[in-house]
């Protein structure tokens, strides 16, 4: 009796065991799928933090996976950070590695010195481990203690979390091809590791999800040039570019996912670390130009928002203009598409030096990559700048600048405001003699491209040419603060800069109407523009003088200065979309750089 009692408790315990078995294999085979889509097939090499971990409490597996949330930020670029006026803070606290950590040994294994030029430091990739150990896997770690935790990375050091190997295309998350072309852009990025469970993915979405801070993923799709359909207006953002597109899915209780793909599938498992094999690097050196690539110009002063007409009046007149000028200009604005002579003029005379670009030095070219379409001044129409090129400068003469009405020696005989204005030109330069190399060069380039037939002047412009401009800019800047200003303290700098501006727009946004009715039958408005932007010119000298105790020499080196700037500044930032289209430049409203919500990447 006791030997079947025996027999039927082992018979019973058996198959209880084969029971068990069968059950956990059952558990392990029903995250089969779920694991699968946390492999290394769908998100490559971050794929080495999915775990199967065994559930007590309810008998089963739970499969965790780690995904980024990718942050960005403007920095200085290796032609702006040598210039240490252009320098201003861009970064948040603690989320920035200092000179000592970016040339740590995780930056610089070969303990080579990585910088190209003086005062510039690569880029660096910061990851943040959003986790101390196993069983704190979903604790939030907040930015002031994570970024104590971060490991800096030089991108050519190719840090696992930028691999796609392993990954086939049908299966691979879209924010893998986004994590790779990141190292096509010299900005700063923040990779932080977010864990989570498998059993939290919405219903409807077949991969891991990256996620970003929508100002973030904006900016970065806009650098990369996407055109975005609609201008975003509806705020469902996507478009394409030549390298890459972004396109969006709805997921029912859950809201919209988007999705990056590279133009480039030539292979599909490669690390973009060198750029320049691609041939383009693209940069935004600051803050104030990534504020642009939104329409929004930050002056110093004011803020010139140029979305619409409706921002752009109510921006003018936040700034002081008049309710009628900024009216007349908003309604200008809205006829001509978005293109406005005054508030042009006003801008390029004091904007950020450098706008975001996308820089081919290989092939001498580059983009700028910026809301440039307020940005055409007659600053950039030849025969404007043919007024502040001196008649002596290496014998310029008409048969150089087809565009001029007169030769040099003539204008400068004869009592006109054209004549005037080239006359300040002379006085500024002269005692200036480094402005010889540093700006005039760049002035008679100008002066000497052939005469545009359209209202809106494109500029093409080889990289070799507009590099240089921007340590004239820097100049004429640095001579403004130093030199022109230095009897003036901070609050009366700041009301001589928003009273020029302001006078700016209100005599220069009359401009077509005045240069039409100057034209006679033989010209048209264009050949007349130097006139009236001469006059103008005379008229603003009046104006400021007050604020150098009536000193008109001084008050004329002023605006000699910020005509030549805004001249370089063209030069600088051309190479914008070369057709009148605002969709094919950067469209965005500045209300979206406020935006710091959550966007997800399948």
């Amino acid at each position: 009796m006791v030997d079947q009692v025996g027999t039927a408790a082992l018979a019973v315990s058996f198959v209880a065991f084969i029971v068990a078995i069968l059950q956990v294999t059952q558990q392990y085979a029903a995250t089969a799928y779920d694991y699968r889509r946390c492999s290394r097939k769908t998100i490559g090499a971050w794929a080495r933090n999915t775990k199967r971990k065994w559930i007590w409490s309810e008998v089963r597996f739970e499969i965790t996976f780690s995904a980024p949330r990718i942050t960005l930020r403007p920095r200085p670029t290796p032609y702006t950070a040598k210039l240490t006026v252009l320098k201003e803070d861009t970064y948040s606290d603690g989320l920035v590695p200092t000179s000592d950590q970016s040339r740590s040994e995780k930056s610089q294994p070969d303990g080579l010195p990585s910088s190209t030029l003086p005062g510039y430091d690569p880029p660096n990739l910061n990851l943040i481990i959003d986790a101390t150990d196993d069983n704190h896997q979903y604790c939030f770690i907040p930015y002031s203690l994570a970024s104590q935790r971060g490991e800096y990375y030089n991108a050519k050091d190719k840090p696992w979390f930028l691999h796609s190997t392993g990954s086939i295309p049908e299966a691979r998350c879209s924010w893998l091809n986004l994590l790779q072309y990141t190292t096509l852009s010299d900005v700063s990025f923040t990779i932080t590791e977010r864990r989570s469970s498998y059993d939290y993915i919405p219903e409807g979405a077949t991969r891991p999800l990256a996620s970003m801070d929508q100002k973030s993923f904006l900016t970065l799709m806009s650098l990369f040039r996407i055109s975005w359909r609609g201008r975003g207006v509806d705020g469902v953002f996507s478009g394409a570019s030549d390298i890459a597109e972004v396109s969006t899915r709805d997921i029912m209780n859950f809201g919209r996912t988007y999705y990056f793909n590279s133009r480039d599938t030539s292979d599909s498992n490669r690390l973009l670390i060198d750029a320049q094999a691609r041939g383009t690097k693209y940069y935004i050196p600051s803050e104030r130009a990534r504020a642009a690539m939104f329409n929004s110009f930050d002056l110093g002063f004011a803020t010139a928002q140029t979305h619409t007409y409706l921002e752009v009046i109510s921006s003018l007149k936040a700034a002081g203009l008049g309710g009628e000028t900024a009216e007349f200009v908003g309604a200008f604005y809205k006829a001509n598409n978005r293109w406005s002579l005054g508030l042009a003029e006003a801008i390029v005379s004091w904007a950020y030096p450098s706008m975001p670009k996308a820089i081919d030095e290989e092939r001498d070219d580059f983009k700028s990559v910026f809301s440039a379409m307020p940005t055409m001044a007659s600053l950039g129409n030849p025969i404007v700048v043919f007024m502040l090129c001196p008649a002596s400068s290496l014998a310029l003469s008409t048969s150089e600048n087809p565009a001029s009405t007169a030769p040099p020696a003539t204008a400068a005989a004869t009592a006109t405001p054209q004549s005037t204005i080239r006359s300040w030109a002379e006085d500024y330069l002269h005692e200036r003699p480094s402005f010889s190399s540093l700006v005039l060069p760049h002035l008679r380039w100008l002066a000497a491209q052939p005469p545009s037939s359209k209202n809106v002047v494109y500029l093409r412009v080889p990289w070799s040419r507009a590099l240089p401009c921007l340590d004239g800019i820097v100049a004429l800047d640095t001579d403004l603060e130093t030199d022109l200003l230095q009897g003036l303290d901070t609050q009366e700098r700041l009301r001589l800069k928003s009273m020029m501006f302001r006078f700016q727009i209100r005599y220069q946004c009359r401009a077509f109407k005045e240069a039409s009715a100057a034209a006679d039958e033989s010209a048209t408005w264009r050949d007349r523009l130097d006139l009236i932007a001469a006059r103008n010119g005379i008229k603003l000298v009046a104006d400021i003088q007050k604020h150098f105790d009536g000193d008109a020499r001084k008050a004329q080196h002023v605006l000699m200065n910020r005509w030549m700037r805004g001249c370089l500044w063209t030069i600088h930032n051309a190479n914008c979309p070369a057709q009148n289209i605002r969709e094919l430049e950067c469209s965005l409203s500045s209300e979206w750089l406020l935006d710091s919500s959550t966007i997800y990447i399948a």
